[in-house]
């Protein structure tokens, strides 16, 4: 089609590839949202209370985690959270195999291992099948083990529960 100048009129390669480009964004926006309403992600960001184990810590190492500390994910860096003031300590287990095989649970010897259970506070999202999402990409379930710092300590620990805070 021409004007009546001899210019062309219509679409050319460049603004095809712009309007595909556009409906790609538009695509991709409608499809996150639909995936999260699929996995039953609320978009409401609710506190909960992370609770976790650490095993066989020397004891010393107890009085690192402190309420109120930052707590960060070791692999990525990203801020978790922060320490609570809750925490128990009591001797390590330990599971030894005997001469005969059989297989038994005792403590650790003296007071130099210990079992710490403590929690930290995080902002993210549950789902509807209870796991907890921290930015929508970082979850937190039961039995997941996961190494954490502050700036005190970096220890690995296992998620022992999630749940909503009072808070």
């Amino acid at each position: 089609m021409k004007k009546k100048d001899g210019k062309r009129i219509g679409l050319n390669v460049i603004d095809v590839v712009i309007i595909l480009i556009i409906l790609c964004v538009a695509a991709t926006i409608i499809i996150r949202a639909n995936i999260s309403d699929s996995i039953g992600l609320s978009s409401q960001s609710e506190t909960a209370e992370v609770r976790f184990l650490a095993s066989s810590v020397e004891h010393s190492a107890s009085d690192y985690f402190r309420g109120g500390d930052t707590v960060y994910y070791a692999d990525s860096g990203k801020e978790l959270g922060t320490l609570t003031a809750d925490k128990t300590i009591v001797p390590a287990e330990i599971i030894k195999e005997l001469s005969d095989g059989s297989i038994v649970k005792t403590e650790s010897p003296g007071a130099d291992l210990v079992d710490l259970r403590g929690s930290f506070t995080s902002r993210g999202i549950f789902a509807q099948d209870g796991s907890f999402w921290l930015d929508g990409d970082t979850a937190f379930v039961p039995g997941m083990k996961i190494r954490i710092y502050t700036d005190r300590i970096c220890s690995e620990v296992t998620i022992t529960e999630v749940r909503k805070s009072s808070n």
